[in-house]
């Protein structure tokens, strides 16, 4: 629990800081479930003043398990932030069609193990992208917006050869276990959501 209350805790100063600066009278909180298709999930914080520009961060988590068979398993867990800002072609409320610009800043971690031996591969990487999207706010405040994007990863997270243990690198799990791993990886990264929350 203490990682959601610091994410709350730097949530809550955001939408103070921006609100003492700007007279920010706007804010929106959404979550991610599109993220479930690939063993994740996001909380996404956005707020404006009057005019056609928003900020906001999102926090975006997967806690990923592609590969369990014959003892060994694959693992990865990725934490991201990713502060973003939006520009909104119709009116200066956060709906309609928008372009944004967001910058992940994630730290993935990986491990493949057995019963006697564990490997781990860990990263720090930034990745700059561009989207766009649509937001449909009801009357009654609920909201719900899909967008879609990409970007390019100043580190590629594959889990490398190197960190095959050599007794383990003719090992045929092993073997399946790396490949699960980077099956989705590249110098890419994807932005993606449909996004359910309540604007305040």
């Amino acid at each position: 629990m203490r990682i959601f209350n610091i994410l709350r805790f730097i949530a809550k100063s955001s939408l103070l800081y921006s609100s003492s600066l700007f007279g920010q009278t706007n804010y929106l909180i959404e979550g991610n479930g599109l993220l479930f298709i690939n063993q994740g999930f996001g909380i996404d914080f956005e707020y404006k003043h009057d005019s056609s520009l928003s900020q906001g961060i999102d926090f975006e988590f997967f806690i990923q398990n592609p590969y369990n068979s014959n003892g060994v398993n694959a693992k990865r867990n990725i934490y991201t932030i990713a502060p973003k800002l939006r520009f909104y072609f119709i009116n200066d409320k956060m709906e309609g069609p928008f372009m944004g610009v967001k910058v992940f800043f994630t730290s993935s971690n990986s491990s493949i193990s057995d019963s006697d031996t564990s490997s781990t591969d860990n990263f720090l990487y930034f990745a700059p992208t561009l989207q766009i999207g649509y937001r449909f706010i009801s009357e009654n405040k609920f909201s719900l917006s899909a967008y879609i994007g990409v970007g390019i990863k100043s580190k590629n997270n594959e889990f490398s050869d190197a960190h095959i243990p050599t007794t383990k690198q003719n090992n045929t799990d092993w073997q399946k276990a790396q490949n699960k791993l980077n099956l989705n990886t590249s110098q890419f990264q994807p932005d993606y959501g449909i996004t359910f929350g309540y604007i305040f």
